[in-house]
């Protein structure tokens, strides 16, 4: 079975006109030349970074992705 990778950002608006971009892949089984399978993969962080509106909410999640980024390092 192959695997491919497609990579986007997917842009969307909230009923009150915020806008969003959703950082996103979606990752495809192929067997045969048809695809067998797929799955969608979302940033949640990203998405949970610009949702929040309050400044508790702000700091909160950008403590959460600044934990999550210095794991990377």
């Amino acid at each position: 079975m192959n695997k491919a990778l497609y990579e986007l950002v997917e842009e969307s608006v909230t009923l009150d006109g915020r806008k969003f971009e959703i950082p996103a892949m979606i990752v495809y089984d192929v067997s045969d030349d048809k695809i067998q399978q797929y799955r969608s993969l979302y940033d949640r962080l990203s998405i949970a970074k610009q949702a929040a509106k309050g400044w508790l909410e702000k700091k909160t999640v950008n403590s959460i992705v600044n934990r999550m980024e210095k794991g990377l390092h």
